[in-house]
Formats: C-alpha cells, structure tokens, sequence
C-alpha cells in the first residue's frame, strides 16, 4: 500500500503496511512517534491522537507516518505555516504540499512532541496495489 496525492495522484509515501499494535506508537518528544515502513490511522475505533496537547490543532483526521516513509513531498508554499523553534510544529496548520502543490498534510518535529507526519484523509488517497 501507498499514498498519493488525491488531486494529481503523485505518490506521497513509500510502500507501507497499517501499524495494529498500538504498543509501538511513541509519545516522546523528539523521538520517531511510530516505526518506519508503518501508518497509524486516526478513526473512530482508534483513540484521536491529542496533538492539541501540544497546542496544535486537531481540526483534521490524519493518518501519521514516519518521516522517512514520505516523498514527493516538500514544505509548504505559504512560510507562515513553517513555525516551530527546533522543527515544524504544525500550528498554524498543513505545512506540507506534495510535489505539484497541492496541500497534503503536516510535519509535526519541533522538540516539545514525538516526530510524524500527519497526511490528511481528505486530501490522500491510500492504494492497495495487491
């Protein structure tokens, strides 16, 4: 399975596999929140995961991943979103764009939280290329 763009169908992620167990997510700050080559996501079944706790908005649902599972993807074109003292905190909002531009998700790796990308359901579309 992989993400891509639901606007231009760009792949956004690497070939990955759903997280089930819920004992590999970390909440550490600084520290990679889930394992590489996994996705975790949010859903009515699953608990939302608090990131307001962090002062960031929670106005999406997510499906978070590891950092070095995305590609085609870059910061967004609007600087303002790009806040964070050590890395990007998310917010103000989608700090990420896929290649083309288009607003598909937000990094979450400043200090003060465990470390994600966070691809918004509404803007990916997941393929299971089986």
């Amino acid at each position: 399975m992989y993400f891509c763009c639901k606007i231009c169908k760009i792949a956004v992620s690497k070939e990955i596999n759903v997280l089930e167990d819920q004992s590999r997510l970390c909440f550490e700050a600084e520290k990679e929140f889930l394992p590489p080559g996994f996705f975790f996501p949010e859903s009515e079944k699953i608990p939302k995961i608090n990131f307001e706790h962090y002062g960031l908005s929670g106005d999406f649902n997510r499906y978070f991943l590891n950092e070095i599972d995305v590609i085609n993807v870059k910061d967004h074109f609007d600087g303002t979103r790009l806040n964070g003292c050590c890395g990007m905190s998310g917010y103000f909002g989608i700090n990420k764009v896929c290649r083309n531009n288009h607003e598909i998700g937000i990094e979450y790796s400043d200090c003060i939280m465990p470390h994600t990308v966070g691809l918004i359901v509404e803007k990916v579309e997941l393929i299971n290329n089986e």
